[in-house]
């Protein structure tokens, strides 16, 4: 198969359904993938995120038997924009031969990916997060539950826009708030030896859509490569227009 340019965009990488049970998140199968697509000894790996990965989705939880399973398939995102990252991991993607399993579950090849670009509104959009988003001041966490969340937050997405090349002044129209915080909640992760709490939580964010859209694909938060901070747009019931 030839090679693909690409623009800088979000695809969902597509896995076959299984039924068997999984009784831990796949985020260091999911890593190891994308490295892998990437190739050995990359430069992404270990260096600043200006991507964002999401954990492995299409889940069903089992309460029961604490364990999750895909029967009805399972995706993951991969966003940025960085047009050299995203055209390595879609020719890394065509390029892969055999089967090829992330966990228990298979990557579907005859519908391996498609593009699902983020539909960002005019004014503002409500932002869910598929993974966790770790905050951090310093080396301290910090949860939607502390005041600086959301400041904190805010000042390192700036910092990312800016870094990636968007105008300052844009990066800095940016809004964060909680959208619903009473669903929010707080969860317990670890990246190799290092635990890390992260909230699962729903915002709105409001500014240039340009910058938003921009932030959407790095990811919110750190750690974005890692299955953290990957978001999705809910459509809006209020007019938008």
């Amino acid at each position: 198969m030839h090679a693909i340019k690409t623009n800088s965009m979000r695809i969902k990488i597509n896995f076959i359904g299984n039924d068997k049970p999984v009784t831990q998140r796949l985020n260091k199968e999911v890593n190891g993938f994308i490295n892998r697509l990437l190739g050995e000894n990359n430069e992404y790996h270990g260096k600043f995120s200006n991507y964002s990965v999401s954990p492995m989705l299409g889940y069903i939880i089992d309460k029961e038997h604490h364990c999750l399973s895909y029967p009805e398939g399972a995706y993951i995102f991969v966003s940025s924009n960085d047009v050299t990252f995203m055209e390595k991991i879609i020719n890394g993607l065509c390029f892969l031969s055999g089967d090829v399993f992330v966990g228990p579950l298979q990557l579907n090849k005859e519908k391996m990916f498609e593009i699902d670009n983020f539909s960002v509104a005019k004014y503002y959009d409500i932002v869910r997060t598929n993974g966790p988003v770790i905050v951090k001041d310093d080396r301290k966490p910090v949860t939607f539950k502390d005041e600086e969340f959301l400041p904190i937050l805010r000042e390192k997405s700036i910092k990312k826009l800016i870094h990636n090349g968007i105008a300052e002044k844009d990066a800095n129209s940016i809004k964060i708030e909680l959208f619903h915080p009473e669903h929010a909640r707080t969860e317990m992760h670890e990246i190799g030896r290092q635990k890390n709490i992260a909230s699962r939580v729903m915002f709105r964010i409001s500014g240039n859509i340009h910058a938003r859209q921009t932030l959407y694909e790095l990811g919110l938060g750190v750690s974005t490569g890692f299955g953290f901070g990957s978001v999705s747009l809910r459509k809006s019931i209020i007019s938008n227009n």
